[in-house]
Formats: C-alpha cells, sequence, structure tokens
C-alpha cells in the first residue's frame, strides 16, 4: 500500500482526502488511499471517488487467497501475541487490507518466480504487522512477543548496554537536556532500551558519567577518560 499526504508544515493533518476529510489515522488508510486515486487501471483494488462500483477483486485466486489470509491472520485472533490490541485497535479492517496487498503481490504478472513473490508477501505481512503494532502502542493497547509468530525478523541487535524492549518510551532518557520531545504524543514504542543507569549518546547507551559535556539536545560521550 501506497501513501500520500499533504505537506503543509502542520502536523496532524497528513491523513487528509482529496475533499479535506481529515480521518483519524492510519487505521482509515484505504478510505484514505482510495480518496487519491485517479485511474483504477494502475492501482488494482481501489476504487475511485463516488464511484459506485465495486473495488476490483484482488484475491480472485483462491489459493492466494488462503495464503494471504493466513500470513495475516493474527490481527483478528482471540488468542496469542496480538489479542490485547483488539481493544484498541480496528483488526479487521487491517487484515482485510494486509490481506488484499499480499492477493496483489502474488497475482502480479511479472519477472519474479512463486518464491520470490512469497518472499515480497512476507515483506508485505510484516510491514502491515508492522503498522498494526505501532498503533496498538499508540493507543496504549498491550501485546506479546509477536514477531516469531508472525514470522518477522527481529529488530537489529541492540547495541551494548541495551535490550530488546516490546513496550519503550518513546522519550528516552539522553545525556542531552531535551526540552521537547516530538514522539511523547505515543505512549509506547517497540525498540532498543538502555539498561538501568544508563542514558542514550547518540547510538550508544553510556552510564551518565560518562556523558562528559553536552551541546544543545546532543548528547556527546567524554572520551578523555
Amino acid at each position: 500500500m501506497w501513501f500520500v499526504w499533504t505537506i503543509k508544515k502542520k502536523k496532524g493533518n497528513d491523513f487528509t482526502t482529496r475533499t479535506g476529510e481529515q480521518l483519524a489515522s492510519e487505521r482509515e488508510a484505504n478510505k484514505f488511499g482510495n480518496s487519491w486515486v485517479t485511474d483504477k487501471s494502475t492501482c488494482p483494488g481501489a476504487s475511485l471517488p463516488n464511484d459506485d462500483s465495486p473495488p476490483d477483486e484482488l484475491c480472485d485466486n483462491e489459493e492466494h487467497k488462503a495464503r494471504a489470509q493466513k500470513m495475516c491472520n493474527m490481527m483478528t485472533a482471540v488468542e496469542g501475541p496480538l489479542s490485547g490490541c483488539q481493544p484498541k485497535v480496528d483488526g479487521p479492517a487491517l487484515e482485510k487490507g494486509c490481506v488484499e496487498d499480499i492477493c496483489g503481490v502474488l497475482s502480479k504478472d511479472d519477472h519474479l518466480g512463486p518464491k520470490e513473490k512469497h518472499e515480497e508477501a512476507k515483506i508485505v505481512a510484516c510491514n502491515a504487522y508492522t503498522n498494526f503494532v505501532d498503533t496498538c502502542l499508540e493507543e496504549g493497547g498491550i501485546l506479546e512477543a509477536w514477531r516469531d509468530a508472525a514470522k518477522c525478523p527481529q529488530i537489529k541487535k541492540c547495541p551494548a548496554n541495551s535490550k530488546y524492549s516490546l513496550q519503550m518510551s518513546p522519550c528516552p532518557k539522553t545525556c542531552g537536556k531535551q526540552k521537547k520531545c516530538l514522539a511523547r504524543k505515543k505512549k509506547r514504542v517497540e525498540g532498543c532500551e538502555c539498561n538501568k543507569g544508563y542514558v542514550l549518546s547518540d547510538d550508544e547507551c553510556v552510564k551518565e558519567d560518562q556523558c562528559g559535556c553536552t551541546l544543545k539536545v546532543k548528547g556527546l560521550r567524554n572520551t578523555s577518560r
């Protein structure tokens, strides 16, 4: 799925439709994307604004549809690592978008073979799950370790003195004095969290007494020791 947004240096207006309607968030991504479609031939599965005809069916191949549903079904599972997100996230809508995107990959006529298409479909599924998890955390949902179950790659190895966290603060303590954290509106994020007693200095976790001097909000590690 491709995203288009307006550039007006205003936060909160990214999901504005062609008619000016402000949508709540990426949970209405399909409605947002369809509002900007001008040619259905270049955007399979989409529907034009004010077009009452049904969208093109991407999952007319039952085998592709079954594979896509299997890859995306954790989004609506009543049990599993993402079940705690259900009260906060529109799982059926996100799963539907995931299935349609994967069907589009598996059904498109190109030079890729079955193995390459399957790998591309896995990437699409993992991107959809990442979007699902980000929305869940932003809305205060609860989740468990999900990447292995979804067959998605783990976050890259965390640096020294830090550990992987499913729900860490979006504004970790740093060597620099932060006046304002732009991500503070998000409740929790997935990422690498510094161990207790350590703070973030650029992309490293160091003890606070190793911070040395600072310039504005950017921490500088003391290397004179």
